[in-house]
């Protein structure tokens, strides 16, 4: 029994062998040649540009905002504390700006309009209006109302 094993693997081994080298001709290189290593090294070492002036930042345009932001979330860990907004960890955005604060809450500041306010997990805020929308109202895209207050506005005018 012991010897079928050893055969068993004497086996293996040999036919690994032999189909490493049959199939390394078809790997090509495995490692770059000096000159395009050391092109990698001079890009990851290179120090980053520098920050726009202030002038620079007055000419920039900023981005419009999304329509709507949604606080999705927060995670407090020991060494971290990860926020989730429009199901996104990436809090570096051109359009708006993310503060945490201490009581779970979030700030989103809009600098195009100047806009800022507070959410709560689970709260939107339509950029366009200027509301924020808690987590059971629905999201309508179009800038229409609501059908839940359009027979209102009927009864209104009436």
């Amino acid at each position: 029994m012991k010897l079928l094993r050893f055969y068993n693997g004497l086996i293996l081994v040999i036919g690994g062998l032999y189909f490493q080298t049959v199939w390394s001709g078809e790997l090509q290189r495995l490692f770059t040649t000096p000159e395009e290593r050391r092109e990698l090294d001079e890009n990851r070492f290179r120090p980053p540009p520098p920050p726009p002036t202030d002038q620079e930042l007055k000419t920039l345009e900023l981005p419009d905002p999304p329509r709507f932001i949604t606080f999705n979330g927060m995670v407090h860990l020991p060494q971290y504390t990860t926020i989730w907004v429009n199901n996104s960890s990436q809090l570096n955005q051109h359009s708006f700006q993310v503060q945490p604060h201490a009581d779970s809450t979030i700030s989103i500041i809009l600098p195009k309009t100047k806009f800022t306010v507070r959410l709560q997990a689970g709260q939107t805020v339509d950029t366009v209006n200027n509301q924020i929308l808690e987590a059971y109202q629905p999201i309508v895209e179009s800038n229409s109302p609501s059908p839940s207050n359009s027979w209102l506005k009927n009864m209104i005018s009436q």
